[in-house]
């Protein structure tokens, strides 16, 4: 979901955080909150093989999720107004 944002997210909360709204492939609408940690906070074991290669590359960022969670009714309204 984080990749696919479409705008105006992904939006900037403040500290480092990012916001994300959107509906799922699934057909979930969902809000994830996430940071990008710094390189040195990075666990290479924690990552597939595939993942690991593009984040070497630069072509991936590696996201940590503080939070996620579904929509309520009126988010889903004013998310498909915005975006």
């Amino acid at each position: 979901m984080i990749e696919h944002a479409r705008p105006p997210f992904p939006d900037y909360v403040g500290e480092g955080r990012w916001l994300v709204r959107g509906k799922t492939r699934a057909g979930r609408w969902l809000q994830v909150v996430y940071v990008y940690p710094d390189d040195t906070d990075v666990d290479p074991d924690s990552l597939a093989l595939a993942d690991l290669l593009d984040y070497a590359d630069g072509r991936a960022r590696v996201a940590r999720v503080i939070h996620a969670r579904e929509l309520t009714d009126g988010e889903k309204r004013r998310t498909r107004k915005r975006g």
